[in-house]
């Protein structure tokens, strides 16, 4: 339980603002370990073949245990209070008529509730719920219609009057994670999330039934989702030795392979805005078919989306240090966009990024002037294709693009603290959009020094590292557009970038520091014919006052 009240006066020129805000805020956690209760399922793996009873489903079956507590519960309840005036004058000297100038007063006055709740009730499950709810307990003016709505629709508890609820959230999340086998491990998620919001002092009402009949309500805006994800991951060492034994030549070739992450992911949301029913627990928890997501007691939703994403990773292990990794990633997605009248404009997306890859080198050396190298490729292909039947009508054609980038990376310790590192970033590009293509090659190149060498003792008794630290950056993107009726593709974008920065700064005693950096920078707009250079020059000294450091 807390409670604090501060005030403040601000005052400048022209102007002058003084606030005060009050807060009181309770929280109750309660996190326990329930005892769990035995199901009594182990005659069931008695009758069993023994390779099933001495599985891992087997000895999870046998070994079942109920929780009926939950494992963890939060209750939260905060009020706060927030006032301002601010006051504006003409002039920076006192005058006879600012005494008729009225402050404008601002007043935020909110209760907010938050509730959370998780459970375990059986090894494999698990679920978890929270709830947040903001209300408003300022009271408007019934000068405007908004005002007045607001205020016949306060509600009361206990007695109390507890305003207007201002904006909600719930989300909730069931994870089961069943035992198969030792090398099989499937996954299955499912969330959900939705979020109200109310206006209270702009727009205008909103009539239930349309525009000539039915109650008014305060203006909302509501939004749900709901997220499937199941996954699974495959351990080929695993089964190779369960099915080979440990000593064969193939289980000791699978055991190079790591687990195998498999995904599939489905989304689905809604946003309805000026919304006209009440959103019961269905919206709330957002079940239900995907027409569910687009259409609530005859009004459309203003936006929705439908999306399904597949993915695949794995990684194999060479010796030496050596190492690759592979992923696959699909992705379709449906958008509907509400139009004027009873339709939506729908734009259907596929993205795919395969291949998609990583080589990588990693290796340490005991003696000599090289310490260790670390060296990576990463190399990926990703084209997507958009495509919007209603607008074929126009003359409108698809949007396809496509990318390939290559990534290699070389960072090398030597002896005595020093690091270098090179990299180099390659991307081209190409985008066909109404019978036009674009093109793109852009290209990053990095290099960087870094050194810590000790200082000389008439510096430092103990010696402190320096360090120092260089960079150099070369930057190069250009662009090219071809026209349908042209065979030669035009530059239209043709930008190039060096940047090098570099420093050295050191701890002189305890926590006294010192620096100097420098940087110089050269812009090439070569498709406007203009070039700029900017060159910086800073020095630091840090003395923490503290008797601590003296």
């Amino acid at each position: 339980l807390s409670a604090s009240r501060t005030g403040a006066s601000t005052v400048t020129e022209l102007s002058e603002a003084t606030s005060s805000i009050w807060n009181a805020s309770l929280t109750y956690f309660l996190s326990t370990q329930p005892r769990a209760r035995s199901l009594g399922l182990g005659g069931l793996t008695r009758g069993l073949p023994r390779w099933l009873a001495e599985s891992e489903a087997g000895k999870g079956i046998a070994g079942a245990r109920l929780s009926p507590w939950p494992t963890s519960l939060r209750v939260g309840s905060a009020l706060s209070r927030s006032v301002s005036d601010f006051t504006s004058y003409n002039a920076p000297i006192e005058r006879i008529s600012d005494t008729l100038l009225r402050p404008v007063t601002s007043l935020q006055h909110l209760w907010r509730n938050d509730a959370g709740l998780g459970w375990q009730p059986i090894g494999m499950l698990s679920v978890s719920a929270n709830w947040v709810s903001t209300r408003d307990l300022r009271r408007y003016a019934d000068s405007t219609s908004l005002g007045r709505l607001a205020g016949a629709s306060r509600r009361r508890f206990a007695g109390m009057d507890v305003g207007v609820e201002r904006d909600r959230s719930v989300t909730t999340t069931l994870n089961l994670t069943p035992r198969l086998t030792s090398w099989l491990r499937p996954r299955f998620t499912t969330g959900s999330s939705f979020l109200l919001s109310r206006s209270l002092t702009a727009r205008n009402p909103v009539r239930v039934l349309g525009d000539t009949a039915g109650a008014y309500i305060l203006p909302q805006t509501v939004n749900n989702s709901r997220t499937f994800d199941v996954g699974l991951s495959l351990d080929p060492a695993v089964l190779a030795r369960r099915m080979l034994g440990d000593t064969t030549a193939l289980a000791r070739a699978f055991g190079q392979l790591r687990p195998i992450e498999f995904s599939r992911r489905r989304t689905r949301q809604s946003t309805f805005d000026l919304a006209t029913f009440d959103p019961g627990t269905d919206y709330q928890l957002a079940l239900g078919g995907f027409d569910r997501f687009l259409r609530r007691e005859g009004q459309l939703a203003t936006g929705a989306l439908d999306a399904l994403e597949l993915s695949a990773i794995g990684t194999l292990d060479f010796p030496l240090g050596l190492a690759a990794t592979f992923s696959f990633t699909q992705a379709e997605s449906d958008r509907y966009q509400r139009v004027q009248g009873d339709g939506f404009l729908l734009t259907s997306a596929r993205t795919t990024e395969w291949p998609s890859g990583m080589l990588s080198f990693n290796r340490s050396f005991r003696g000599g002037p090289i310490m260790g190298i670390r060296a990576s490729t990463r190399v990926s292909k990703q084209t997507s294709d958009s495509r919007n039947p209603l607008l074929d009508v126009a003359g409108a054609t698809r949007l396809y693009t496509e990318r390939n980038i290559v990534e290699p990376d070389l960072t090398v310790t030597l002896a005595g603290l020093v690091t270098l590192r090179g990299a180099l970033t390659r991307e081209r590009g190409t985008t066909e959009a109404n019978g036009n293509t674009t093109e793109l090659d852009n290209r990053r190149i990095t290099g960087n020094f870094d050194w810590s060498p000790a200082l000389p003792a008439w510096i430092s008794s103990l010696k402190k590292p320096l360090r120092t630290s260089l960079s150099v950056v070369r930057l190069e993107n250009v662009s090219c557009l071809a026209r349908a009726a042209d065979a030669e593709c035009l530059p239209y974008s043709d930008i190039r970038q060096w940047d090098v920065r570099g420093g050295f700064s050191t701890d002189l005693r305890g926590s006294i520091q010192a620096g100097l950096q420098f940087g110089w920078v050269l812009n090439d707009i070569r498709h406007l014919e203009r070039k700029s250079s900017n060159l910086s020059l800073s020095m630091s000294f840090n003395v923490p006052l503290s008797s601590l450091d003296f």
